[in-house]
């Protein structure tokens, strides 16, 4: 039985019932989606209030506490609705669903891969970023929440200056150029940081620790996944262009 678990931060009441409808058409029923809002005070109907101590990741943990499914389980955050392609995330989500290799699988994390120049000891060379994951089965989730457990609690040695140098730079450079495409404030630049942080150190266990495979929500969809990442990098770049033009 597949599960879902959403991370939101909202006042407003009105994001939680954009991840129902989501997951409906996903091919999830009511029982089987968990909305998770972070935002202090905010509980409205259907959500489960979060504490925000780890922003998504504590959140993530909390949602996946609660599946009691044999899976698969997917995780994903209210990110995909500011600067991702819904639709074709939508059906990519559907296929794999549907897809008998995916149910195969024992203890596969599948997510939207990042690929670097670069890599540290902090950071893979190739990694997931954190606002989509999917696990296979009881095992992966197993995977998933060990590792979700050490981030949260920020279990990892100091930052090196090499990777705290190219951190800084990529928040430094440009949205245009392929920046940090965020509002720059002292407190939304440390934010970031954390949850970069946190990002890397999440696929660093995973990936390298656990030697679990980097595989791509769309890893049976590759022409898919191809084009949906490079409409979700030009709709990130609309949506900074707004928030500049805002500024």
């Amino acid at each position: 039985m597949p599960e879902i678990g959403w991370v939101i931060h909202d006042s407003s009441g009105t994001v939680a019932k954009q991840c129902v409808a989501w997951s409906t058409r996903c091919g999830f029923r009511d029982h089987q989606i968990y909305v998770i809002n972070n935002f202090e005070g905010a509980q409205g109907l259907g959500e489960i209030p979060g504490n925000n101590v780890a922003f998504e990741f504590s959140g993530y943990a909390q949602a996946l506490d609660m599946m009691q499914g044999d899976g698969p389980y997917v995780l994903v955050n209210d990110t995909l609705f500011r600067h991702h392609w819904q639709l074709s995330w939508r059906i990519m989500l559907q296929r794999l669903l549907a897809d008998t290799w995916f149910y195969g699988q024992e203890g596969k994390i599948l997510g939207d891969l990042r690929r670097e120049s670069r890599e540290f000891l902090e950071k893979p060379q190739t990694y997931w970023a954190s606002w989509i994951l999917a696990m296979s089965d009881r095992s992966a989730l197993q995977r998933m929440r060990t590792a979700l457990e050490r981030v949260n609690r920020e279990e990892w040695s100091a930052s090196s200056p090499a990777y705290n140098t190219h951190i800084e730079q990529w928040l430094q450079r440009a949205w245009w150029r392929g920046g940090w495409q965020g509002n720059p404030t002292p407190a939304a630049i440390q934010r970031k940081k954390i949850s970069i942080r946190r990002e890397h150190e999440l696929s660093r266990i995973l990936l390298q620790e656990q030697g679990l495979p980097a595989l791509a929500l769309g890893h049976r969809q590759p022409l898919r996944y191809r084009i949906t990442r490079l409409m979700d990098r030009a709709l990130a770049r609309y949506s900074a262009i707004g928030r500049k033009t805002i500024l």
